[in-house]
């Protein structure tokens, strides 16, 4: 699997003698959603403004799609990234389909190629096409965001930045905009460095968690296994111990045993990224004992997960929060 971004000893210190990165050495692979989390203050956003060279670094160097950064104009670099912020920044006098544009427009794509490229950014962001002509201030917070995420993917970038992006935004539209960005994410299969202060939200989204602490990189792996196996009582502190509801919410079902599919087809299925919470709400809703998985993407069944079977390896995973 090919290396998106990979940090090489990246430090920052600011004036004043402020150290906000400390050696940071790790790697994003291609269609990697890796979430970034700490304390205020532990450098989270510093590092990941060194991708797009927002923030230069002191030391160290990073690479981007194979090259040190510090070698790419920084112009050209950022059009190769989409960038999602929290303030979102539309611009006021462009409607939406402009905004969502904008990066093509001055790359001096063809009028008509931006036209179709709006309309099928507005489909992958469940947007319909009556938004192309509206202005920003028109839209809902989390229609503005929506926007947002359609404007960093119109260039089709492979990598994109996420810093904050639904911190704003009320709990529902919140976990409305997760689920949309988790579909996105499964069907494109962009590769994601997503910055965040909520720890609910990182569980959720992540295929890997990086855990910040005083500018340097804490520990980083699979969310279930930082929670699983703490590196340190820094880690452990931070995650906490959030008993079965934690862990069906954080396991994904691809990180578990299947069952073979060998009678009748469930009525009901779930995509292999799913959690074992969507699986059993799923069956709970469905008045359902087994739901069919399937691979994101092609749809083809990889296997069976039962009420039973759940009930079984259940004890597995909240061994070691009790342990």
């Amino acid at each position: 699997m090919a290396t998106v971004v990979a940090f090489h000893e990246v430090s920052k210190v600011y004036p004043g003698g402020v150290q906000a990165l400390d050696k940071v050495s790790f790697s994003i692979d291609e269609g990697e959603f890796l979430c970034l989390i700490g304390p205020s203050g532990c450098g989270k956003t510093t590092l990941l403004k060194t991708v797009n060279r927002l923030v230069e670094p002191t030391s160290g160097w990073v690479e981007v799609y194979g090259k040190d950064a510090a070698s790419w104009d920084p112009v050209a670099l950022r059009r190769q990234i989409g960038y999602v912020i929290q303030q979102i920044g539309l611009f006021p006098h462009l409607t939406v389909g402009e905004n969502m544009t904008y990066v093509l427009r001055i790359m001096g794509i063809p009028r008509h190629v931006q036209q179709r490229r709006a309309r099928e950014l507005l489909e992958i962001v469940n947007l319909d096409e009556s938004y192309l002509s509206r202005f920003p201030r028109e839209l809902s917070g989390g229609e503005r965001q929506r926007v947002g995420v359609a404007r960093a993917l119109a260039g089709d970038p492979e990598l994109i930045l996420m810093d904050e992006p639904f911190g704003a935004l009320d709990q529902i539209t919140r976990e409305q905009l997760q689920e949309e960005l988790l579909r996105i994410h499964r069907k494109l299969r962009k590769t994601v460095l997503f910055v965040t202060h909520d720890l609910q939200e990182a569980m959720k989204l992540a295929t890997t968690l990086g855990v910040m602490q005083k500018g340097r990189m804490v520990q980083l792996g699979p969310p279930y296994e930082l929670l699983f196996s703490p590196q340190d009582s820094f880690v452990e502190e931070f995650l906490g111990r959030g008993g079965l509801f934690q862990v069906l919410r954080m396991v994904r079902i691809r990180d578990i045993p299947l069952l073979e599919l060998s009678d009748k087809m469930p009525r009901v299925t779930i995509p292999l990224s799913a959690s074992l919470e969507d699986a059993l709400r799923k069956m709970l809703l469905g008045g359902e004992q087994r739901v069919a998985v399937v691979e994101d993407g092609t749809g083809r069944v990889a296997g069976v997960l039962s009420f039973e079977h759940l009930c079984r390896l259940l004890p597995r995973y909240c061994a070691p929060m009790y342990a």
